[in-house]
């Protein structure tokens, strides 16, 4: 009996590869700011994260990682874990004049179960409130005035979106904990406080207007 051939056509050989490829340029981390501003000269291997930044991730790979939700980024991991806190609401104008405020779901006050079901709101936010992204804020703003429709004789004539920001404080560095607690070692002052050092304190959130929509009229 003759042996069944199990060679893949070559679209789909294409297709493979260029996944592995697209995948693994959008893994790579991004260069530090002074290489990707053409600032410092790359050195060793940030030829590689250069190259990729400047030509690849801004290739049609983009659009396929980005339109298929394939994308991950760096934000949870090394080397540069998010050190910033932004949620987002926003202020809805009727044509009476009523100004109501849209609170748009925060994983942060959801019971356990349900930041599960709603960790998808979050990770939209993360990109929705960029510059980089900012033509996904129009079609968020109409949503956020559908949303808030809830009289035909009122309709909504102005949403305003509105950013909450706040960086959070660095921790006190590793060397310099290990040098306090064996200056304290040293002293013969070793303190719960020295052990454990209390966090430093998180400011307030800043909440700025950053796209306003205008509702056309019917």
């Amino acid at each position: 009996m003759p042996e069944t051939s199990r060679n893949a056509p070559l679209w789909l050989k294409l297709l493979v590869g260029f996944h592995v490829v697209a995948t693994l340029s959008w893994s790579l981390p991004r260069s530090a700011p002074g290489v990707i501003r053409e600032r410092v000269e790359p050195t060793g291997l940030d030829w590689v994260t250069y190259f990729n930044d400047k030509y690849l991730r801004v290739s049609p790979i983009q659009q396929y990682m980005l339109s298929t939700g394939l994308w991950q980024s760096w934000d949870m991991f090394a080397p540069n874990p998010t050190n910033a806190d932004v949620w987002c609401d926003a202020l809805v104008e009727h044509k009476n004049g009523r100004i109501a405020t849209f609170q748009y779901p925060r994983v942060y006050l959801e019971s356990y179960p349900w930041k599960y079901v709603k960790e998808r709101y979050r990770k939209y936010y993360e990109r929705a409130h960029l510059d980089d992204f900012a033509f996904m804020r129009e079609p968020f703003a109409k949503r956020v005035a559908l949303l808030s429709e809830d009289d035909p004789n009122d309709p909504v004539v102005k949403v305003t979106l509105r950013r909450h920001y706040v960086q959070i404080p660095r921790a006190l560095p590793f060397r310099t904990y290990l040098s306090d607690l064996w200056g304290a070692v040293q002293a013969g002052q070793v303190t719960a406080e020295t052990l454990c050092p209390p966090s430093p304190p998180v400011p307030d959130f800043v909440v700025a207007s950053y796209y306003i929509f205008e509702v056309p009229s019917p």
